[in-house]
């Protein structure tokens, strides 16, 4: 049958040299503090086997919601290079070759970590490989961004708890609507949020219930987002919006709920895994609500390790 190539490429510079670096991914043993699948589901089956660094190191995972599979290293070049065969045996068997070069960083001590992978889509899936270049890559660079911080800090603050299915109330809110590229999200929130507050003092309005994001679409293929960021409150409010800030509100609803404990940058675990719930369990997303974060504490107020974000996929019934 015919197929077609793929090669998903992405990198990161650490502040480690090369040894610690190879030494450091070589060992299937760490890989549950920063693989950015192990993140979304800590609790799966998960096991490994033979020497690490060596020919045939092996690791093996099963899990509800991140399927089942294995990789085995298949060859490696000590402190430069390491290849390993990679199989996924649910939700769907397919195989890839997989790699990590290491190379001279900018810096006295630091290394250039390039992740690779490197497979092919059977001919009839021709309309997913640029889906598939997006999903894969969005993951790697969750992936490195764990590993970089592991590497230079000893530890990955990211949590993902599933506390599954909610009832939610009304909300009725104030927002500001905007799409931007998804590298940009980040600070172009800020800038909303520093909006609507200023907006809401002028018009004397109490602090609100809740403070949110709404993602109306995450495009990972074009690189764009939809959004607004909102200011709740669960009763009426006498006050309508005026110019960028408009009012809306949603109705009680049923959803799926994640929880991330972590700075925002690592938020990306806890909605890869909230998908995946949703698409193992074959939940119904609703149209008329779009999915959302609560903003539970002050980032400023408290350390980052302890921030916490509650995520919610609105389902039908």
């Amino acid at each position: 049958m015919f197929s077609i190539p793929f090669n998903i490429e992405k990198s990161i510079e650490i502040n480690k040299s090369k040894t610690e670096v190879f030494q450091f991914l070589s060992n299937f043993m760490n890989w549950p503090n920063w693989s950015p699948w192990l993140s979304q589901e800590p609790d799966c089956d998960f096991s490994v086997e033979g020497n690490p660094g060596a020919i045939s190191h092996k690791q093996s995972w099963s899990g509800a919601y991140i399927g089942a599979g294995n990789m085995v290293i298949n060859e490696v070049k000590e402190n430069q290079f390491i290849g390993y065969d990679l199989e996924f045996l649910k939700p769907w068997k397919s195989k890839s070759k997989v790699e990590f070069v290491l190379t001279e960083g900018k810096g006295p001590e630091s290394t250039l970590v390039t992740w690779k992978m490197i497979g092919s889509l059977p001919f009839f899936m021709f309309f997913f490989k640029k889906m598939m270049h997006a999903l894969v890559g969005n993951d790697y660079d969750r992936g490195l961004s764990m590993l970089k911080e592991h590497l230079e800090t000893g530890q990955v603050n990211s949590k993902v708890i599933k506390v599954g299915l909610v009832d939610q109330k009304p909300v009725e809110y104030f927002f500001s609507r905007a799409t931007v590229p998804i590298k940009e999200i980040g600070q172009r929130m800020a800038d909303d949020f520093k909006l609507l507050e200023a907006w809401r003092k002028q018009k004397n309005l109490s602090e609100p219930d809740h403070i949110f994001a709404i993602y109306h679409n995450y495009d990972f293929v074009n690189g764009r987002c939809d959004y607004s960021s909102a200011f709740g409150y669960s009763k009426t409010v006498e006050a309508s919006g005026e110019g960028s800030i408009q009012k809306a509100s949603f109705p009680s609803h049923r959803a799926l709920q994640y929880n991330h404990i972590g700075p925002y940058r690592h938020l990306g675990n806890a909605w890869s895994a909230i998908m995946g719930c949703q698409r193992i369990d074959k939940l119904k997303p609703r149209k008329d609500i779009s999915p959302y974060e609560f903003y539970v504490n002050d980032p400023h107020q408290v350390e980052e390790r302890e921030i916490k974000t509650e995520i919610y996929l609105p389902l039908k019934g």
